[in-house]
């Protein structure tokens, strides 16, 4: 009897260390398959992130050619702008030879009485406008406009 109840004791200690042994495995299959899961996590996210890097990629090979292009479309509009100054430097009539009347000086008042610091602190807009309000001819630089109000003050 004594043999028999070691005999059950042996088994039911086998039997203890199959569950365990079944449930050890129970447990790393599992895991196994978590691991496989977060596998395929991350390589997808590899994948997204690669594809992502590929179109930036072809995006910046886009914007890089477009700059290109543009710094080209700039260069050529500048070099036409230098011809065009160019000529019409070579067809300019001096100064001297454009001057009606000299410029008098004397006056410190513009059209409508505003000094000469005052018609400077104009726009180009505000003082074209002013002469046209006058009937005077609103062409040429910031300088020659305020002098040209000036002078028709003076008048």
């Amino acid at each position: 009897e004594k043999a028999k109840a070691a005999d059950e004791l042996e088994k039911a200690r086998q039997a203890e260390i199959e569950a365990r042994a079944a449930s050890l495995l129970a447990d790393e299959a599992e895991q196994m398959r978590a691991a496989q899961a977060n596998a395929k996590r991350l390589s997808d996210e590899i994948k997204e992130a690669n594809d992502e890097y590929l179109r930036l990629k072809a995006l910046v090979a886009v914007k890089e050619r477009e700059a290109k292009e543009a710094k080209a479309r700039n260069r050529a509009a500048l070099e036409r702008n230098r011809e065009a100054d160019a000529a019409a430097a070579s067809t300019e009539v001096p100064k001297e030879a454009t001057k009606s009347k000299p410029k008098k000086k004397t006056s410190a008042k513009g059209a409508g009485g505003e000094g000469r610091l005052a018609l400077e602190g104009l726009s180009v807009p505000e003082l074209k406008a002013r002469l046209k309000a006058v009937g005077l001819r609103v062409g040429g630089r910031k300088a020659e406009l305020v002098d040209r109000l000036l002078d028709a003050d003076a008048e």
